[in-house]
């Protein structure tokens, strides 16, 4: 389902409606102008002031969240349009952050950087932890590349488990092969939420080394997130195959191949 915009009494009344419910405690600490509408409860709105004046804010009310997805509202209208041609919602369209991931232009820099440090500063100064997630999760969305030592701050210390998989995801979306070791040691704690967005952030960033760390909790996973496991293999270009509870993988790239049943251990067969 893709979003409509909001016209005229609506618009304001619909705002009023967001900053009057108990949706605020997902909305930006900055002021935005929701204008556009999934009727569903999402929103996509303008943000109008902050160092990301000028960008559309994504509220998803089931994942509780509003951060930045597109740099303006004409990339945001565009890829709307690009969701009716390919018959995609809303929720599948590419966006533009977080920003990790993405290049952007010196000014665009500027502005994450100024950001960043304005979300890392609200989250090292509350005592609230509701105040904390936010600021977290925002600041995992607007932090550049030149930055990954904040990533990697958050990945070594957070004990947030959405928190740390919205860090996983953003390393890997830019395949920083850096992160493995971070990625491998979250994974390794196997806390659902955080284990498997780990998982796949070793998937994405598809190097050897993340590869290896996946063939190792395959094999002392015992089958625990097989097929998450398996998943983040395929990214990596292997060949996996589910064979009844359980899956065998082939590495083209250093001829391996294994088994990990689930509940069983892995074995690996060297080619």
């Amino acid at each position: 389902k893709s979003m409509r915009p909001l016209m005229g009494s609506e618009l304001m009344a619909r705002n009023g409606q967001l900053y009057a419910s108990d949706t605020p405690k997902a909305l930006s600490d900055h002021e935005v102008a929701f204008c556009f509408t999934d009727d569903e409860g999402n929103y996509g709105g303008l943000l109008v002031s902050g160092p990301l004046a000028g960008c559309v804010l994504l509220l998803d009310e089931k994942a509780a969240r509003c951060v930045p997805g597109y740099w303006t509202m004409e990339d945001f209208i565009s890829a709307l349009a690009y969701g009716l041609e390919e018959d995609r919602q809303w929720f599948e369209l590419p966006t533009q952050f977080p920003a990790f991931a993405s290049d952007v232009s010196p000014a665009q820099h500027a502005r994450l950087v100024a950001a960043t440090a304005e979300m890392m500063d609200v989250a090292g100064k509350s005592d609230n932890e509701e105040t904390r997630h936010r600021a977290l999760i925002r600041a995992i969305c607007v932090v550049p590349k030149t930055h990954e030592s904040v990533l990697f701050e958050i990945l070594k210390h957070s004990d947030d488990q959405e928190v740390l998989a919205a860090a996983a995801e953003a390393v890997g979306l830019a395949r920083c092969d850096r992160a493995t070791t971070l990625l491998s040691e979250i994974a390794y704690r196997w806390v659902p939420t955080s284990a498997t967005a780990a998982i796949r952030g070793l998937g994405l960033i598809h190097s050897e080394a993340s590869k290896r760390c996946l063939f190792t909790l395959a094999e002392d996973g015992k089958g625990m997130w097989a097929g998450t496991i398996a998943g983040a293999l395929e990214r990596c270009g292997c060949k996996v195959e589910r064979h009844g509870s359980g899956y065998t993988y082939f590495d083209p790239a250093s001829g391996q191949s294994g088994v990990f049943p689930k509940g069983s251990s892995f074995k690996p067969v060297m080619g």
